[in-house]
């Protein structure tokens, strides 16, 4: 198979690998969503995208500061929910 694809039996080896690694991952990520869809979560939209980005910016910033959780202040603005 190897002398008909003009390639290593290394080079194959690898091709392999990498398509196996794909569909675990896709495997893995169809379990992901059926969780989620079992589970009620129809996932995050546009509109939850900064909001989402300022919490965990907020948290990283009061771990690095030592603050605990419940004093992380929270952005104010008319795009939060």
């Amino acid at each position: 198979m190897a002398a008909a694809e003009s390639r290593t039996i290394s080079e194959l080896f690898r091709q392999a690998f990498r398509v196996y690694r794909v569909e675990k991952i896709r495997a893995s990520l169809a379990e992901f969503q059926a969780e989620a869809k079992r589970l009620g979560h129809n996932g995050h939209g546009p509109e939850d995208v900064e909001r989402l980005v300022d919490e965990v910016r907020a948290e990283i910033w009061a771990e690095k500061h030592g603050l605990p959780r419940a004093s992380i202040p929270r952005p104010i603005g008319n795009n939060y929910k």
